[in-house]
């Protein structure tokens, strides 16, 4: 880390996963399970966390967390300014898009439908999910710390 703010981008897009620092793509992986059709912007809340264990806990500073829903990752990184070749088949644009601001007061509990009936097993098999999709991620390790 360079002790410099960084813009972090996890675009989802059916099963895979990109992740960007800045405009540059840090890794690529495909999802096991698309864990992300069960969550709603209405009633959220959210966890930063890196690792399981209580001596690697998320140390760092979020600033500005957006969560984008049918936005494509060209529109996201034009946005930035970024240079962006164009793909025709790849990051479909839905003609709605809805945006969800975390303000800097959330800080507790996990993003998920709040409804009985999905019952412990979704949290679980989506915290499983965020887990593995993180240590996969090992560039990120290098911003994150």
């Amino acid at each position: 880390s360079d002790s410099q703010w960084k813009n972090v981008t996890l675009h989802i897009h059916g099963e895979n996963a990109n992740l960007f620092v800045g405009c540059s793509l840090i890794d690529s992986f495909i999802l096991d399970e698309p864990f992300y059709e069960n969550l709603r912007a209405e009633g959220s809340r959210m966890f930063v966390a890196k690792g399981s264990t209580r001596e690697s806990h998320f140390r760092g500073l979020l600033q500005n967390v957006h969560f984008l829903f049918d936005t494509s990752m060209e529109d996201i990184l034009l946005s930035r300014d970024c240079e962006v070749e164009k793909q025709d088949t790849d990051n479909i644009v839905s003609e709605s898009t809805e945006i969800v601001d975390v303000r800097p007061s959330t800080t507790t509990n996990i993003i998920g439908q709040k409804t009985d009936d999905l019952g412990t097993d979704m949290c679980e098999r989506s915290c499983e999910e965020l887990s593995t999709m993180f240590q996969e991620l090992k560039g990120l390790r290098v911003v994150v710390s």
